[in-house]
């Protein structure tokens, strides 16, 4: 970008007042969420039904009989298991223990639950807004610091009569 150009940019962004700022943050917030909202309420249907689909194909790989109780909820394959290329952990990296009606006890692929993709979003979310909160509180601390000096700079300047 030329002189000119950022020079241009520089003056724009220095055009928005606070007000405007706080009003354009709060108003990509509220789309944010919004968007959230739409897309889980949208997807969470899509979701169910796909999952349902698909514990269907793995039950009928799995148990002969295709009829099968679950032990446990839907975890994630280890790092060993995800090396070794098991093949219940190799497509979707989750895992369920059942037992089939021929009482053998086994593993299968399953999916995320919506419920832990939403928390783990949310934790995203969250360690970002920690991130982003420590980037502010250390450039507002360096601006302060860089203020105070130019303060002492301009009052060396006044006190010398120049």
């Amino acid at each position: 970008m030329k002189y000119r150009q950022w020079f241009k940019f520089q003056n724009m962004i220095e055009f928005c007042t606070k007000k405007r700022m706080v009003f354009a943050v709060i108003a990509l917030i509220c789309l944010s969420v919004v968007t959230l909202i739409l897309e889980s309420r949208w997807s969470f249907q899509k979701k169910l039904k796909d999952a349902h689909i698909q514990a269907m194909a793995y039950s009928n790989e799995t148990c002969k009989s295709g009829k099968y109780t679950t032990l446990d909820v839907c975890k994630s394959c280890t790092r060993d298991e995800l090396r070794r290329d098991v093949h219940y952990c190799h497509e979707k990296g989750y895992k369920l223990l059942i037992k089939c009606s021929d009482m053998r006890i086994m593993y299968k692929g399953c999916d995320i639950t919506p419920d832990d993709e939403q928390r783990q979003f949310w934790i995203f979310e969250g360690v970002c807004l920690v991130i982003g909160i420590a980037s502010y509180l250390v450039v507002h601390h360096r601006r302060s610091m860089l203020d105070q000096i130019m303060m002492d700079k301009i009052n060396k300047q006044i006190a010398a009569g120049i």
